[in-house]
């Protein structure tokens, strides 16, 4: 190398080093904005609007079924559906909204306009178990109203049996979930109950839920059904 080619490379070394730097410093930026963007994107978004992100929910499995070893049911779930409303914060708002789903159809008895409306910022429950009817109409109000929701739940059932009573047992909710708390209900329980669904849906700035954002996060998985080993006589 002669003394002119040092003289060059030397003098091209600080921008080789800017260049460098200006390299590192563009990867690392790109390195956070990933963060930002994808893995810490629900952080930022929780704490520039505290009631946005995604809310989960579970929604309840089928509970498995009780037979006797002929397969006669001794207790059984069905699937009940409620519609429930998220009462908006605005009264007028609240107002609209109310005469909207009073045409449609009749709320429980104990709700009437002077108490729902003034409920704002809580959810409540206009009707306990929906006819099948209702459910066609309730269908378009899903749509229209976002502040609607049509919640599934179970009610567990018995066969009419003074004798058996006891020792089929009793279930309790547990996060929405049925879960054997005495008797075959209990001693059976890890097959009989079910696997939750998990879904979520992703909240606007004002904690509302953003239409066709809900999405499934694991699927759900009913109960198993556990024959007993004794038959119920015929005229029981």
């Amino acid at each position: 190398m002669t003394e002119q080619d040092f003289h060059t490379v030397k003098q091209s070394r600080p921008f080789y080093v800017l260049w460098l730097v200006m390299l590192v410093w563009t990867v690392l930026l790109l390195f956070r904005l990933s963060q930002v963007m994808w893995w810490q994107r629900e952080r930022f978004l929780l704490e520039v609007h505290p009631r946005a992100g995604w809310q989960y929910e579970l929604v309840p499995a089928a509970r498995g079924r009780l037979l006797d070893a002929n397969g006669r049911p001794l207790a059984w779930s069905s699937r009940h559906f409620s519609l429930d409303w998220q009462v908006p914060d605005d009264l007028s708002r609240a107002r609209y909204e109310w005469q909207l789903i009073s045409a449609a159809l009749s709320p429980d008895r104990h709700w009437r306009q002077e108490r729902a409306v003034t409920r704002g910022g809580s959810r409540i429950r206009l009707k306990r178990s929906l006819e099948p009817e209702e459910m066609s109409v309730v269908q378009p109000l899903l749509a229209q109203l976002s502040s609607l929701r049509v919640q599934a739940y179970f009610e567990r059932r018995r066969i009419d049996h003074s004798g058996l009573r006891r020792r089929i047992g009793q279930v309790a909710f547990e996060d929405s979930i049925e879960v054997g708390v005495s008797g075959w209900e209990k001693e059976h329980d890890r097959l009989l109950r079910g696997v939750p669904a998990v879904m979520r849906v992703r909240l606007d700035r004002d904690g509302r839920p953003l239409p066709a954002t809900r999405e499934v996060v694991r699927d759900m998985r009913g109960g198993y059904d556990v024959y007993l080993p004794f038959a119920l006589r015929s005229r029981d």
